[in-house]
């Protein structure tokens, strides 16, 4: 997962929240590793929103180059 990555939220556990992304979205930074080896990435929403999510949440549809 990197920078350019075209993303969907995907959660089993949050299945209620799917709902809120305005998939897809595209990740715009890499903020870094969090508690234990999770990554998080700053992602913009087809929405506009912005948000920051770990990477376990995010399912890349399609690799930039």
């Amino acid at each position: 997962m990197k920078v350019g990555d075209l993303v969907e939220f995907h959660s089993s556990f949050f299945s209620n929240a799917v709902d809120t992304y305005a998939n897809p979205g595209v990740i715009i930074s890499d903020v870094g590793t969090s508690v234990g080896t999770s990554r998080r990435f700053r992602v913009m929403w087809s929405n506009s929103k912005m948000t920051t999510e770990h990477s376990g949440y995010l399912k890349v549809i399609s690799e930039s180059r």
